[in-house]
């Protein structure tokens, strides 16, 4: 069974209202008289409509709230009005040229049944006698075919620009033909191309209501865009994003008008044409330069950066926004707010009078890995930059992001270098680094090729049609979406496409991290790690392992269940063995600890010196390797927790080969010696510490008999 409807939530209410209006009872008319004694279900319903788009193309074509004609007529004369008003110095040729205006208007037959030609009536009241209608009669949802055909018409009867138009905006700025013509002038001279080339629009926000002239449709041999569109805004964001390949794409701040009414917050891209349906009219429109222009443009690199913000805070933003730009890219700059209350977005949204830098704001916290998916969708770039809200970028990263991109054309992405600021300064940060939780930052500087996964801090990945988001099941906050996202890309990179290769390191391509909450202490972060890392294990199944020892999160469970069990028992039974049971949980735990204290020192002070934070010397390095290894207690915790919860039973005791086998068995065998050695040591403790005790007879006697617990 499939489920269609409406993807707009409705209620009840309003749907009752919709039906009134089909048969011309307004709004106001109508008293509706609701039972609130009857169960209550949900406000609102609409329909997920993604399992029949997948299996039969369809998807809401026409609002439910069809305009009536008489709110299109009322739309229409303010359109008209403005129209009016702004081109009469243009048509009146004050400026040195004159213009004439040609309007070629589209009804749809179905949606606004609309007689004796009252559209011309109110064009002719304004003066305005060169006028063609045209009806169509088509299935609803088909502005764009109407479209395509009257730019047609108006191509066929030697307009030189044709703008595409809807009644639902008022035009505010005067002389708005003649501005036009200067921008493709502009366009002509300081890019070197034929006069005509290149689309303008409108401002403000997203390019909108495009302006072509006939060379356009020339090269595209009498077709101005392709059929496949059901989306108006989508015609706009194609012919953008096909001439932004070529520098000549204009959202121009001297043509401004008003929309009347507002488009969906979706996102707005049929993303399907953003691949091979682009992707062929570019290489349709270099391939009409070559044969046309004498020094022909390169076509620019796309590179669009992505951020998802939750705390907005303009310090890290704003550089970004500030970053240098290169002339042989083109670069947007997409920001996702996932936090709709947040008060900083007003100051973010000052930003947008840069027609490449695009605000989103979600209408609620959906989480990171949303957030970057929405960005993602929002791109029509060759390449997606993502970058987090809280590092500190440096001026020339796009510079340095574009050498890289085009040294290696055939690689998945890149993986940038983000450093933090110097560890050293105190053994909590100290700790961190050796604990290597965070070598996954600048592991570009010590991997060229290949790279498995990078953190997506600093990370750029190549656009392609392989339906790879971040996965919106690791938790909201981050951890671990970086590392499937980029498995997946790599993966299907390598297997699909003949002659790429997985991601490149990008050690010229920084970012400075500070350290969270300013270097203060803190276990949370590294145990919440450990919770979203657990999901890696059944996602990877080809990168997971047995451990033939338990971690000491596992061990450290596993000792306080056997102690609560002892004890309840001990309600019951009482006996010598059983209070050396508990005896031996007891100073079982702390051993734990200590044993991994003892591990972790051994080989970061006195077999591994030089590794992890080489400088750190003394009394300070010992201290620092030993909370690293309280760093990866907490983190293993988190892992663990997040088995049980998950209910994952089956995978305790499995690791997650972080080096995705990139090294052979490398990873494998350290983690294993590790556990081995961490768990030799413990059970050595364990024994030295009870037969010690164990000898001293007198004194274990005391132990035993010591506190209440112990007595029946």
């Amino acid at each position: 069974p499939l489920n269609i409807g409406s993807d707009d939530a409705i209620s009840i209410k309003e749907l009752a209202y919709i039906a009134f209006e089909t048969i011309g009872i307004a709004k106001e008319q109508v008293r509706l008289i609701t039972d609130e004694n009857k169960p209550v279900s949900v406000q609102n319903r609409n329909s997920d409509n993604k399992l029949i788009s997948q299996v039969l193309g369809w998807s809401p074509k026409t609002s439910l709230r069809k305009e009536r004609p008489d709110d299109c007529l009322y739309h229409l004369r303010n359109f008209v009005q403005s129209v009016y008003e702004t081109t009469q110095i243009d048509i009146a040729g004050m400026n040195g040229i004159k213009f004439s205006v040609k309007f070629f208007i589209g009804i749809d037959k179905d949606n606004h049944p609309i007689e004796n030609n009252v559209v011309e009536q109110i064009l002719k009241e304004y003066k305005f006698i060169n006028v063609e209608t045209c009806e169509f009669d088509l299935p609803p949802g088909s502005i764009c075919k109407i479209w395509n055909d009257l730019a047609i018409k108006a191509y066929n009867q030697m307009c030189d620009y044709i703008v595409l138009f809807n009644n639902d905006i008022i035009i505010e700025s005067t002389n708005w033909m003649s501005k036009i013509h200067e921008e493709f002038v502009k366009i002509s001279n300081e890019k070197k191309v034929p006069f005509g080339f290149g689309m303008v629009t409108f401002t403000p926000g997203l390019p909108i209501f495009p302006v072509i002239s006939r060379l356009h449709i020339d090269i595209f041999n009498g077709i101005p865009f392709p059929q496949v569109f059901t989306n108006q805004d989508a015609i706009s964001s194609f012919l953008f994003q096909l001439y932004r390949r070529f520098g000549c794409s204009i959202i121009s701040k001297r043509i401004k008008l008003m929309k009347i009414i507002e488009s969906s917050k979706k996102p707005q891209y049929e993303n399907d044409w953003s691949f091979s349906i682009l992707d062929n009219a570019v290489l349709s429109v270099e391939k009409w330069i070559q044969n046309t222009i004498e020094n022909p443009i390169p076509k620019l690199l796309t590179l669009d950066i992505v951020v998802p913000t939750f705390r907005v805070d303009l310090q890290y933003l704003e550089p970004i926004i500030r970053l240098k730009r290169s002339k042989t890219v083109s670069t947007l700059i997409i920001m996702v707010v996932d936090n709709p209350s947040s008060p900083y977005i007003r100051d973010l949204k000052k930003h947008e009078h840069d027609e490449f830098v695009r605000i989103i704001v979600h209408e609620k916290n959906l989480g990171v890995s949303e957030a970057r998916n929405r960005g993602l969708k929002e791109s029509c770039a060759d390449y997606v930059f993502f970058l987090d809200d809280d590092i500190i970028v440096e001026p020339d990263m796009l510079i340095e992001a574009e050498r890289i991109i085009r040294k290696f054309p055939k690689a998945c992405g890149f993986v940038g270098c983000t450093k933090f600021p110097d560890p050293s300064k105190t053994i909590f940060t100290s700790a961190v680094k050796m604990a290597g939780l965070v070598s996954c930052f600048d592991v570009a500087e010590r991997i060229e090729e290949d790279i498995p996964w990078g953190v997506s801090a600093n990370l750029i990945v190549r656009r392609y049609k392989d339906n790879i988001e971040f996965n919106a099941m690791f938790p909201k906050t981050g951890g671990g979406e970086d590392v499937d996202f980029c498995l997946q890309k790599r993966h299907f990179f390598k297997r699909n496409i003949q002659g790429s290769e997985g991601f490149r390191g990008a050690p010229l391509v920084r970012a400075v991290h500070p350290w969270w909450n300013n270097g203060k202490r803190s276990y949370i972060r590294f145990a919440r790690w450990g919770y979203a890392d657990g999901l890696l294990l059944k996602l990877h199944p080809e990168y997971t392992f047995k451990d033939g020892y338990l971690d000491s999160s596992e061990l450290l469970i596993m000792l306080l269940s056997l102690l609560t069990i002892f004890l309840f028992t001990k309600f019951f039974i009482s006996n010598l063995i059983l209070n050396e049971l508990i005896f031996i949980m007891i100073i079982s735990i702390p051993l734990l600890v200590v044993a991994n204290i003892l591990a972790t020192v051994t080989r970061l002070v006195i077999l591994e010196p030089e590794s992890h934070l080489p400088e750190l010397k003394g009394y300070r390095r010992v201290i620092a390797a030993s909370e690293s290894a309280i760093i990866l207690i907490a983190a293993n915790l988190g892992k663990l927790y997040g088995k049980l919860s998950r209910k994952d039973w089956g995978y305790i005791g499995w690791r997650f080969d972080y080096l995705a086998s990139r090294f052979g068995y490398y990873f494998v065998r350290f983690t294993k010696q590790r556990s081995r050695t961490t768990f030799n040591l413990w059970v050595l403790l364990v024994l030295l510490t009870f037969s010690y005790i164990r000898f001293n007879t007198h004194k274990l006697e005391r132990l035993l008999e010591y506190g209440l617990w112990f007595k029946k």
